[in-house]
């Protein structure tokens, strides 16, 4: 279920909501329609927080520059409630006329006053005289990108003066001037997004914001935040354009300002995903086109260069099924497990084996633990499955082993070792890392052990297995050939079992596991009656008057009376 602004409280835990409470919203804007940002004040931390809203109240993104690493945190969660609570006590009321006490007074001025008044409140405050020259000269001007550029940076001067650090009431004024310096430049863009100088005044502006965020002492997001609202406006303005030639040269221009030599703009990426969610099959084809052509000009072997780049073509290209056009062009990422994975289980979806293989054994040689191989040792396991390598399939299998103690799998391995000294050592060493992985509360290494005692037959050996980490469901499944094999050895095991339930194993589960033990009481009353049952759990309890009875002694116990 999609988190929305009903089904908040009843979605989220209400530890997180209990924690979102506790800190406070200032500066929460709504930039756009559905689109909030927000100041999250936690104690003597401030957290910049944006989260989009779609028409049927639905959260379509969210963002903050926390460390939490949850997919939606606790200032988010604020934010979430602070939105929710606007909205609940919006009321329609009668708007009342608001006195101004200042407009008499500029009816009464006389101008030679007031121009004195403003030219001595604009000398005292550069942001203001940069507002005013820009109102009174920038309606019908024609910008150049060395004038947006000088004029942006104005504007933080004006505001940021000589201090270093920047407060999120400075970061504030910062974006509300640029608001309006930047709106006409904006503006002249949208109507025409076809002309090429109005595209390149628009990315001066957007180069220049960001180019600014990273020169100030600051963890806020809100320039970033300022810079995709400026895109999120211009989706439409996009999309708009009717003749396909100038849609296709609208676009072109971001595509080929994604990247330059120092860096790759990813939010020019994201803007294009945006008019491709807008778009027809057609031209969202057609764009998926040209931004795979030009990041397969672009690729290198730079990770921190483009692997962001690759993540996202490549989540374009799978998310609208033109992977499989494209499949040769995206390679994995070291260190990038997440994506790795995702590119071979693609792979794999249109059967090209070989490749994916290959990618499995890339990884698996440059991972330096071995617990690392596990998701390409899985795959490997699939693909030799299909192409029917049984000599691929068995080495992979027993690299794989350690790690699920697959008994099916233990079978496949056994069989294809040729030596018999080989097999030996091979499952004495495996049968001593399951026994030890059993009393680490690894459930597959226990029904493995109990599974391959079955096997060879030794249930005297399975009932030696029996101890405080075993499941009663797994002794109830071998009751039977463990009771005829030595049924007083079974018993004494049973009677002496404690219950050593792990970390592993949650309070539902010990609960299930309980559910049979109507079931196993019958079967041990099928081997001992009612009277032998009683004497020998005296006998335990008194032998061993300081440790407590596992729960099965004590439902026998309930039972009998």
């Amino acid at each position: 279920m999609e988190l929305n602004l009903k089904n908040y409280t009843t979605t989220l835990t209400k530890e997180l909501l209990k924690l979102a409470g506790k800190n406070i919203i200032r500066e929460c804007d709504e930039v756009e329609k559905g689109y909030y940002v927000a100041y999250v004040d936690e104690g003597a931390e401030s957290f910049d927080v944006s989260i989009t809203l779609l028409k049927s109240g639905e959260i379509k993104d969210s963002l903050c520059d926390c460390t939490n690493n949850q997919h939606f945190c606790r200032h988010k969660a604020a934010l979430l409630m602070y939105i929710a609570g606007e909205k609940k006590v919006k009321k329609t009321v009668t708007a009342k006329a608001k006195v101004s006490k200042s407009e008499p007074l500029l009816d009464d001025a006389a101008l030679h006053e007031l121009k004195d008044w403003i030219r001595n409140v604009l000398q005292k405050n550069a942001d203001l005289e940069l507002a005013f020259i820009h109102h009174f000269t920038a309606k019908h001007r024609q910008f150049t990108p060395e004038e947006i550029v000088t004029t942006t940076k104005d504007a933080v001067k004006a505001i940021v003066k000589n201090k270093k650090n920047l407060d999120p009431t400075l970061l504030k004024k910062i974006i509300d001037l640029w608001t309006e310096l930047h709106a006409p430049i904006v503006a002249q863009y949208q109507a025409d997004a076809i002309n090429e100088s109005q595209f390149r005044n628009f990315h001066t502006l957007l180069d220049c914001c960001l180019m600014i965020d990273k020169s100030l002492i600051t963890n806020s997001r809100k320039i970033n935040g300022y810079v995709d609202a400026l895109l999120k406006k211009c989706v439409e303005t996009v999309s708009d354009i009717y003749d396909e030639a100038g849609w296709t040269t609208a676009t072109r221009y971001f595509i080929d300002q994604i990247h330059d030599s120092e860096k790759i703009r990813l939010h020019y990426l994201q803007h294009l995903q945006n008019i491709i969610s807008v778009s027809t099959e057609t031209r969202r084809n057609l764009l998926i086109d040209l931004i795979i052509i030009q990041y397969s000009k672009t690729r290198n072997d730079r990770v921190d260069y483009t692997s962001a780049y690759t993540k996202l073509a490549f989540d374009i290209a799978v998310q609208y099924g033109l992977f499989k056009k494209y499949y040769a062009v995206f390679k994995p990422i070291e260190w990038s497990n997440s994506y790795n994975e995702k590119l071979i289980e693609s792979l794999i979806e249109i059967k090209q084996y070989k490749l994916a293989e290959n990618y499995c054994l890339k990884q698996i040689a440059g991972n330096y633990k071995e617990e690392y191989n596990i998701p390409y040792l899985i795959f490997l396991k699939g693909i030799f499955t299909i192409s029917k390598n049984e000599n691929g399939l068995a080495d992979v299998l027993k690299q794989l082993f350690p790690y699920t103690f697959n008994f099916d799998d233990y079978l496949y391995i056994f069989t294809h070792m040729e030596d018999e000294e080989e097999k030996k050592k091979w499952r004495t060493k495996i049968l001593s890392r399951a026994r030890s992985s059993s009393r680490n509360y690894s459930t597959a290494a226990t029904v493995f052990c109990f599974r391959l005692a079955d096997h060879e037959k030794k249930y005297t050996k399975m009932i030696e297995y029996i101890d405080g980490y075993t499941r009663y469901h797994l002794i109830l499944i071998y009751f039977e050939p463990m009771a005829r094999t030595d049924k007083t050895l079974l018993l004494k095991t049973l009677l002496n079992k404690t219950d050593e339930y792990g970390w592993g194993i949650s309070t539902a589960e010990r609960e299930k596991d309980k559910e049979i033990f109507p079931e196993l009481y019958q079967k041990m009353l099928e081997h001992y009656t009612i009277d032998y049952l009683k004497a020998a759990i005296k006998h335990v309890q008194n032998t061993y008057s300081y440790r407590n009875s596992g729960s099965f002694v004590n439902y026998m116990e309930q039972v009998m009376g």
